[in-house]
């Protein structure tokens, strides 16, 4: 099957912003090659920005801080969470965000404000983030060939209710990490990562189950086993706030943090 074939059938309309996360593993399930998913996102996303996670790691992510990791050279440092985004990080014309630890990649209009000009600050996913911005860009998350459940967005949504949030979001550790520009200039970031127990917890797919506006921002489809979704970002986000404020205010994690008791 061509992807093309699977964006039709998730409405993913042409033009619109994208943002991808894969498994080319399942893709390839479904007889969808790497050379040919990218160039269909390409065609889908012509004309708006088309973004990726080009992150220099795989596992915990606060196992990577810790491991004392090089400088990230935005321009050579390759992404390790996957085939396709090694492919779209070395697209000539992509940008990449100046994050040592989790950085985005993005091509096409607005690919340089979603990749910033400067480093993110010591919270990962705040209102400096490549992460807010891709949310702020609108159009849609794609998940092709991966689990509902993958969406690091909602790391934003939960730095919005930092404050009220019971759950230890982020380390207490504060790293020290360096990153490479494209001229070759070098900056500092200080960082604290998402904590081990909020990664290995978090559910993000469990709002598309218990949100009675789902039907409007979500869709999705299965081929030969392999999990393909859409969510339209804006209505998402909308939800994702107005849950978490509700649970909140109830005394009550959102049910993407909540244990499996606690979960509704």
């Amino acid at each position: 099957m061509k992807l093309a074939a699977v964006l039709d059938s998730l409405d993913v309309p042409a033009g619109a912003p994208i943002y991808v996360h894969s498994s080319m593993d399942w893709m390839g399930r479904a007889g969808i090659a790497a050379g040919e998913a990218l160039d269909a996102l390409l065609e889908r996303s012509a004309g708006a920005s088309f973004s990726m996670p080009t992150y220099p790691f795989r596992g915990s992510y606060v196992d990577y801080l810790r491991s004392n990791p090089p400088p990230l050279d935005i321009a050579r440092t390759p992404s390790r969470i996957g085939l396709l985004n090694e492919l779209f990080r070395r697209l000539p014309g992509a940008r990449r965000s100046l994050d040592a630890d989790i950085p985005i990649s993005s091509y096409g209009p607005g690919a340089e404000h979603i990749c910033g000009s400067s480093p993110s600050g010591e919270l990962p996913c705040g209102e400096d983030s490549a992460f807010c911005r891709v949310i702020g860009h609108g159009g849609f998350l794609l998940g092709l060939g991966v689990s509902a459940n993958t969406n690091p967005l909602i790391h934003y949504v939960d730095y919005l209710f930092r404050d009220q949030c019971p759950l230890p979001l982020f380390t207490e550790e504060v790293f020290e990490l360096t990153v490479i520009d494209g001229t070759g200039a070098v900056h500092r970031q200080r960082r604290r990562g998402v904590s081990d127990a909020v990664q290995k917890a978090i559910r993000p797919g469990r709002l598309y189950r218990v949100s009675e506006r789902t039907p409007c921002y979500f869709r999705s489809v299965t081929v030969n086993d392999a999990h393909f979704f859409r969510v339209d970002l804006a209505p998402w986000f909308d939800d994702a706030v107005c849950h978490a404020k509700g649970r909140y205010r109830d005394g009550r994690l959102p049910c993407w943090l909540a244990t499996d008791e606690e979960a509704p």
